[in-house]
């Protein structure tokens, strides 16, 4: 997907669309479920958010985004929170301008209410964790030149050493679940 310039209040407003749209949804909505929602959205659902991604440690990671958040939060668009419990990490939830925000990019939204209604119903429901791994799958069928070809087992071998910490039946059982939806299948490399 190429990148394009979208207005800042676009941007914004998805943020808090999406923290409205996951409440009760999503187990915990944080900062990484929103980079890798925000990866899926643009990538499998054919987006443009103009977000560039890099692949770091827990797979695809944009600095636009962590900046897109942090002014959203200080328009009072959003709520984050830090809980520190067992699992520890971050809540955003919308807040008290999120209407404001909203409006502001009421176009932009509408315009990819389907998209949006089809990311959170898929993959609203998933943890982080799980968020990485199947985002993890979209960025190496995308990049990777090694899988330019489509080859399943090479995909699983390169995902097996960078994801060490998911079983063999984890990354299996992701790939067939993307697969099955016809997510990698149609995503332009």
């Amino acid at each position: 997907m190429a990148t394009e310039t979208m207005e800042p209040q676009g941007r914004h407003a998805l943020i808090v669309e999406l923290s409205k749209r996951l409440e009760g949804v999503s187990p915990q909505f944080g900062k990484t479920a929103l980079m890798k929602l925000l990866y899926l959205l643009q990538e499998a659902y054919g987006v443009s958010t103009g977000y560039r991604y890099s692949f770091y440690t827990y797979g695809p990671y944009s600095q636009e985004v962590a900046a897109d958040l942090d002014i959203t939060r200080l328009l009072g668009g959003v709520n984050v929170e830090f809980f520190g419990e067992n699992p520890s990490g971050y809540q955003i939830t919308p807040g008290q301008e999120s209407q404001r925000v909203l409006s502001s990019g009421r176009e932009y939204i509408d315009s990819h209410s389907q998209q949006l209604d089809k990311l959170v119903d898929l993959f609203g429901g998933f943890r982080a964790r799980d968020l990485e791994l199947r985002t993890t799958i979209v960025y190496l069928w995308k990049n990777f030149e090694s899988n330019a070809g489509g080859d399943r087992e090479e995909l699983l071998g390169v995902l097996r050493e960078l994801k060490p910490q998911f079983s063999e039946w984890e990354i299996d059982a992701a790939v067939e679940e993307l697969q099955g939806t016809g997510i990698i299948e149609n995503i332009e490399r």
